[in-house]
């Protein structure tokens, strides 16, 4: 293409330019899609649940992304990423659309088609960053918003990116509330919304009443029964793992899974609703309803597998056991100041080890004890029974032979071990009455007067020492002066 140009400056002379038109993708004014050729073009769908309607949105939007990008001139496919019944308020779990991001990243996407900004993201921050992102690469990559028609390497489109984005997030929070105040409104009518496919125990009948499942039914007695028994938690969990009686979803237990078992109150009848409040609705966080949101109960809601005496005494067990738990990692506590300054004198490596002793408390369970005369004496079986004491000591180390924690500043592992303190207390009063006994037997001749001397004569020589220098110098400074 050649321009020609006038006189310029008072030169009546004309110049021939050569236009070099420009071969690469960039952020310009005018939509990049329509003007450049040879793209390579993705296209994104999403559909956030997973019912018929929905499903039947997802299959179409798949097939016409095809369709569309096949029969552009121009435009060679690129793959097409779909997520299926996942929320587009964030892009944790949106696997499909992290993969395309990364492959647009490493250079496999030059742009992205998408129906609109609620189906790309509903969440205002997720959208403009990815938009940012892909637009700094070299070459950047471009996404359209077919319903929008907004061109990301536009330079004008940021602007309407921006406001339309923050409009699709609020219709999201919206359709958050509605959806939530429905809930609510269900569960002050006493209609719970609870997957009974994912409760031991349970089965939803015909009229959505609930329906006791004998087989599995047995699994939650017999939890109950062995931990009133007094197995614990780890003990029972073990129990059901040996005869073959796993959980609903055929896994294996464990303790944190037993207690849940335990402390649902559903197996006793009862039915309590909204027990966990999701605090966040882009990063959908849930987290136990301690005051943030109302709770509703419902006693007698169902028929129940373990009577109400059973399980209110095993709540009684379980939280006495909570109190009374052993610690797993022992701390220091506060106390005990009269041997604060202990040092230790271990020797280690030819030197004194010097650290301070540090105080901890330890705590721990008897195990396999059973007391039958207890039971006999109310008319039980001693068979299965099994009584747990829970008890705690203190102990001193040496702060270098500390296994917990950092040591911070010290350079070796002293080899020195723990003691009791019940021992250092009595060790500690031998000691007086065997100093009260030496000086009543001695007097002045005393251990403790002989060393009591020692140490005074030993600091007046040293004070001594400075009472000199200090007048050597300042009758040196009057001299000068």
């Amino acid at each position: 293409m050649e321009v020609k140009t006038g006189a310029r400056a008072g030169v009546n002379a004309s110049a021939n330019v050569s236009v070099i038109p420009a071969t690469k993708r960039s952020v310009r004014s005018g939509a990049a899609l329509k003007t450049v050729k040879d793209l390579r073009v993705a296209a994104y769908c999403r559909v956030s649940t997973g019912n018929d309607e929905q499903q039947s949105s997802y299959i179409k939007q798949k097939e016409y992304y095809t369709k569309l990008i096949s029969s552009k001139e121009g435009w060679q496919m690129a793959g097409i990423y779909a997520d299926e019944a996942i929320t587009g308020t964030s892009r944790i779990h949106r696997k499909e659309f992290n993969r395309m991001i990364d492959d647009a990243v490493s250079g496999k996407i030059d742009y992205i088609v998408t129906k609109s900004i609620s189906r790309f993201a509903r969440n205002t921050v997720d959208t403009l960053e990815c938009v940012r992102q892909l637009r700094q690469l070299s070459p950047p990559v471009g996404i359209f918003f077919e319903k929008e028609n907004i061109d990301t390497l536009d330079t004008a489109g940021e602007l309407f990116l921006t406001i339309l984005s923050a409009m699709a997030q609020d219709e999201s929070r919206s359709i958050g509330d509605n959806v939530r105040w429905s809930i609510q409104k269900n569960f002050q009518q006493g209609k719970p919304t609870i997957n009974l496919e994912r409760m031991l125990g349970y089965d939803m009948g015909e009229n959505g009443e609930w329906i006791i499942n004998e087989e599995q039914a047995e699994t939650v007695r017999e939890i109950f029964s062995l931990y009133l028994c007094g197995m614990s938690s780890y003990k029972v969990a073990n129990a059901m793992n040996e005869k073959g009686r796993f959980t609903v979803n055929g896994c294996k237990w464990n303790p944190a899974k037993i207690l849940k078992i335990l402390q649902n109150e559903k197996y006793m009848g009862d039915l309590e609703m909204q027990k966990n409040v999701t605090v966040d609705m882009l990063s959908h966080l849930v987290k136990k309803n301690t005051g943030e949101a109302p709770r509703y109960y419902i006693k007698n809601h169902h028929p129940a597998i373990i009577d109400r005496e059973s399980w209110e005494q095993v709540q009684v067990m379980v939280q006495d056991s909570k109190k009374k738990s052993p610690k797993i990692n022992p701390k220091k506590t506060n106390g005990a100041v009269i041997f604060g300054n202990l040092i230790c004198g271990k020797s280690h490596n030819d030197r004194l080890c010097g650290h301070e002793w540090k105080r901890f408390r330890y705590s721990a369970r008897t195990k396999d004890y059973t007391d039958d005369r207890c039971l006999q004496a109310q008319g039980l079986s001693t068979t299965g029974f099994e009584e747990g004491y829970f008890f705690s000591y203190a102990v001193w180390r040496c702060s270098a032979n500390v296994k917990t924690g950092s040591r911070v500043g010290i350079s070796h592992v002293c080899p020195s071990d723990f003691l009791y303190e019940c021992a250092m207390e009595q060790s500690f009063m031998e000691m007086i009455y065997r100093i009260k006994h030496d000086v009543e037997v001695n007097g002045e001749h005393a251990e403790i007067y002989r060393n009591f001397r020692k140490q005074s004569d030993r600091l007046s020589r040293q004070t001594d020492v400075q009472s000199k220098s200090l007048f050597s110098i300042f009758t040196n400074e009057k001299k000068e002066l």
